[in-house]
């Protein structure tokens, strides 16, 4: 559902562009409470015994979709439920009859929330025969509400945030809720979208075109870049307006121009360039810039971003990775760029001090609770913490998980402090890299003993000689078959730092996960789908 600011970029300046952002990324992964690890350990195991003798037909983020068979006299009837993981409820269930079928479908909306549509075919029996059909389809939010219900089969027409529905459009906050926002009408349908900010939509395609949008989707502003234009890009702001920018090739003989590209190595073409910007205000009007960067992106403070999070946001509306027109002459290799303040009238405010010197751009990856690692031009990687420091270098980590790096047979924490010198322990990772999960490491001596280890410490999970066998291998999980019996297999559960959650009687599966909570399913001898759900505690 987040979707990209970038408009009419030649394939030279979008490889530019990629390296040097990660935008997508940074929304993704900040959305929601600040820093915080988005796969928790598990804690607990149930049953879920509201889903027994169901099979699993689809899942969406938290929801999941199954159906059953209800037996009634001589009658079968197809059951259709809808599971919420995360809040451990069924949100729906309706049984067919005679006189009825239903067909349930889950879509993701906005921020990675799910909600789904019941559609309902009915019909009148005459002379044992089928007549007089009728149809009804239902808008449902997550937890199960009704939002809108309407006669017809019809389909949702999604764009960012909203949700168009028989002539009305509803809206999703970033927590999944869905209510009304304004009617469309029978005939109208939702612009295609590209942002959000201040509750204006903008909207910027390859051609150049971008559109401005109030809250309603009534056009405010647009504007068509010209047809020789190239390296187009546009960008939303804090307050909602747009800020685009493109280039104009000039003649070899112009003297008017804004810069000139002679290095053969440049993203850019060599040649003169008049570098044009616009802002596009909601009042509508189109207001001319001179400014003397090259705005490769823009962020603002609405969009959640890493950035935002590290300590930039105060003093600053926008954030923009950009480079610097000195002299006529724009130099575009990444270890030239810059990080600048954007004001919300288009104006550069001044540099923002990088968190390492030769920073790639936003170029963070959220690797666990107030930790991300940063790179710089030379490849190298820094672990950073929640304000912006530098804790040190990681370039030679060999891998890690959301507690641990992992370098020459130890294990260092996330203040880079050995915590624990399993090679010296004469042990290796089990099963190679599979041993590695979010928050604990498994660990095999020479003599095949096995343990868990992590923040709890050392976990004894499989001793010297015993009948047990790890079978499966999770983020959040893992099961270990006790064969001691072979006629009676039994499977013990563990979360990833090596606690045993559940014993059970058959080895299950995952067929959901969501924010660290799995569903996990067995067949019971008689041939049933069993359910157990994987819950997790978040402080």
């Amino acid at each position: 559902m987040k979707k990209r600011k970038l408009l009419v970029l030649t394939s030279l300046f979008l490889m530019v562009v990629m390296l040097l952002s990660s935008c997508a990324t940074h929304r993704m992964m900040m959305d929601g409470e600040q820093y915080r690890d988005t796969a928790p350990t598990p804690t607990s195991a149930a049953a879920v015994e509201a889903l027994l003798g169901a099979a699993r037909e689809s899942n969406c983020e938290e929801l999941v979709y199954l159906t059953d068979i209800v037996i009634d006299g001589s009658d079968s009837h197809k059951k259709h439920i809808v599971y919420n993981l995360a809040t451990n409820a069924v949100v729906l269930t309706v049984t067919e009859t005679l006189t009825t079928r239903v067909n349930v479908e889950l879509h993701e909306g906005y921020n990675e929330n799910a909600y789904f549509i019941v559609k309902t075919t009915s019909w009148q029996m005459v002379e044992s025969v089928p007549d007089n059909y009728t149809y009804k389809t239902a808008l449902c939010a997550a937890n199960g509400s009704v939002v809108a219900e309407a006669e017809g089969l019809l389909n949702v027409q999604t764009e960012f945030d909203l949700l168009a529905f028989d002539g009305k459009c509803y809206r999703m906050d970033q927590n999944g809720a869905i209510a009304h926002a304004f009617d469309l009408g029978d005939f109208a349908q939702l612009p295609e979208l590209t942002g959000k900010a201040n509750d204006r939509y903008f909207y910027g395609d390859d051609d150049g075109l971008v559109i401005l949008y109030d809250d309603t989707c009534k056009m405010l502003a647009h504007y068509q870049a010209p047809s020789d234009a190239s390296f187009v890009i546009a960008n939303q702001l804090e307050n909602g307006n747009v800020l685009v920018q493109y280039l104009i090739t000039e003649t070899e003989e112009s003297k008017d121009y804004t810069f000139i590209v002679s290095n053969s190595g440049s993203s850019i073409p060599e040649g003169k360039y008049t570098l044009v910007t616009k802002l596009i205000k909601k009042s509508g009007k189109v207001k001319d810039l001179n400014l003397d960067w090259l705005l490769v992106e823009v962020v603002n403070n609405e969009q959640g971003t890493l950035a935002e999070q590290m300590g930039y946001a105060r003093g600053y509306d926008n954030l923009a990775i950009a480079f610097e027109i000195v002299d006529e002459r724009i130099e575009d290799e990444m270890s030239k760029f810059k990080l600048v303040k954007v004001s919300n009238s288009g104006k550069v405010k001044g540099e923002i001090k990088q968190v390492i010197e030769g920073q790639i751009a936003l170029n963070f990856d959220f690797i666990g609770t107030n930790r991300w690692v940063a790179r710089d031009v030379s490849e190298r990687e820094f672990l950073i913490n929640e304000k912006g420091k530098v804790i040190g270098e990681v370039t030679g980590a060999e891998d890690s998980n959301a507690v641990y790096f992992i370098v020459a047979g130890k294990l260092y924490d996330y203040d880079l402090k050995m915590v624990y010198d399993y090679e010296a322990a004469k042990q290796h990772i089990y099963d190679g890299d599979d041993g590695i999960m979010r928050h604990g490491v498994l660990l095999e001596d020479e003599d095949g003993a096995v343990v868990c280890y992590a923040n709890i410490g050392a976990t004894p999970i499989i001793d010297k000689d015993a009948a047990r066998e790890i079978v499966t291998i999770a983020q959040n999980y893992f099961v270990v078959a006790d064969t001691t019996d072979p006629s009676n297999v039994k499977y013990d559960v563990y979360n990833d730092v090596g606690t045993k959650l559940i014993t059970l009687d058959y080895l299950p599966d995952d067929v959901a996960t969501f924010d660290g909570m799995c569903l996990l399913q067995y067949i019971s001898a008689e041939g049933k789908c069993v359910y157990y759900r994987l819950d997790v505690c978040v402080d």
